[in-house]
């Protein structure tokens, strides 16, 4: 079972739960917070974020921020704050059509797509979207910094079903450090959790996390975090059919419903 937010869409507001963005906007409020688009800033190191952004208030999403964002969207696993340890899961793997039951679509909808692979390697409208950011408060001094990320469950050409994953890495990067497919996490505000406080009435829709779609979990870290600093991320990607990979973008085209178009271990 996952939590499944409700969608409301008025005045052109897209709301999941906590969460929301005007449809044409970059800027996603949630949390007593603003959220930047991590598609807003693709490609860009932590460096180039800022010197871009920060005249505007924005600031690099602490590790307390991100952790406390994973768990209101992927609230099955119990993320931790740790700059030292990598985390896995899988968000399984569903055939329903609308983000009302998937919260890694509405996660996507909203923070947008940072790759996009072929979508000849996939059934039209359900390819795999990807959406991951660099990210972190460097609490240990070491100048380094983690990733976040996730991708949706799809489903590849010849009809082979694959799960999605979300997974927070320790820190690696370093603020000089930018990827073709990764953004940088950008907030502004204060972070408020007070609807904890509160019923959590948002949990709803099935999902099946058995089959292809599994339902491991996986916590991993040796207690260093300056190994590939400079390299793309060691993090959880399907298993793939022949030349597969993730996928990116900003609303476009996700199976027969919505028209939104999508880690693993090497993302070279």
């Amino acid at each position: 079972m996952l939590a499944s937010l409700s969608l409301n869409v008025n005045a052109e507001l897209i709301t999941y739960g906590e969460f929301s963005k005007e449809k044409n906007s970059d800027v996603v409020t949630g949390l007593g917070m603003e959220w930047l688009q991590w598609s807003s800033t693709r490609g860009m190191s932590i460096n180039r974020a800022l010197s871009s952004f920060s005249q505007n208030g924005w600031r690099l999403a602490s590790i307390t921020e991100v952790t406390a964002l994973f768990n209101y969207f992927v609230p099955e696993y119990e993320w931790i704050e740790s700059e030292s340890v990598s985390q896995t899961t899988t968000t399984g793997w569903s055939d329903e059509l609308s983000p009302d039951s998937e919260t890694d679509v509405q996660f996507q909808t909203l923070f947008g797509y940072t790759h996009l692979y072929p979508a000849s390697d996939y059934l039209e409208g359900d390819g795999l979207n990807l959406t991951q950011a660099i990210f972190g408060s460097d609490d240990n001094g070491n100048n380094y910094y983690g990733l976040a990320g996730l991708y949706d469950d799809s489903t590849a050409f010849n009809g082979n079903q694959r799960g999605g994953n979300a997974y927070l890495s320790k820190d690696q990067h370093v603020a000089s450090f930018a990827f073709p497919r990764y953004g940088v996490a950008l907030v502004r505000g204060d972070l408020d959790l007070s609807y904890l406080d509160g019923d959590l009435s948002f949990q709803g829709g099935e999902r099946d996390t058995g089959g292809n779609g599994g339902n491991t979990i996986d916590v991993s870290g040796d207690g260093t975090s300056n190994e590939n600093n400079n390299q793309v991320a060691s993090v959880p990607e399907p298993a793939t059919l022949g030349i597969f990979a993730l996928a990116t973008g900003l609303l476009i085209s996700r199976r027969k419903i919505f028209c939104f178009n999508s880690f693993g271990k090497d993302l070279l």
